[in-house]
């Protein structure tokens, strides 16, 4: 697999997250895990959208637009060539050097991998009360 970070397609064994990023060490950024199937990404605007108003909400910039971040998410899908799977788009605060607060340098980080198998056999489904398991959806 081929992952992509900040700017770079890189091997999947070969990929590293540097100890001073702000999302390694502070868990300081956002993450939308997305799946996709006959190369198509599901509810991709939906997606990204919350990712933006996200980082509004925790005042991360980043130097990419919606449209960037979709051809790069598609880029990834292209260069491992699969055709359905999951897909996850990673942005951090970066290179804090060891401080919190707002940096010039956020990170992406875009990782992906087959689906598994779908299973043949019948499953079982559990439905629970969402009033004790709430769901939040597409809500940052």
């Amino acid at each position: 697999m081929y992952y992509y970070i900040n700017n770079q397609f890189i091997k999947s064994d070969k990929a590293i997250v540097p100890f001073s990023d702000g999302g390694f060490l502070y868990g300081d950024g956002l993450f939308e895990t997305m799946r996709f199937d006959k190369r198509n990404i599901f509810s991709i605007n939906d997606h990204l959208d919350r990712l933006f108003q996200g980082l509004k909400i925790i005042h991360l910039k980043i130097d990419y637009g919606k449209n960037d971040l979709q051809k790069l998410l598609y880029q990834v899908i292209e260069k491992n060539d699969l055709d359905s799977g999951i897909i996850r788009l990673m942005i951090t605060r970066g290179n804090t050097d060891q401080q919190l607060g707002p940096t010039n340098n956020s990170s992406i980080f875009i990782s992906i991998k087959p689906f598994y198998e779908i299973p043949l056999s019948p499953v079982k489904v559990i439905y629970l009360d969402e009033t004790r398991f709430p769901i939040i959806r597409f809500s940052p």
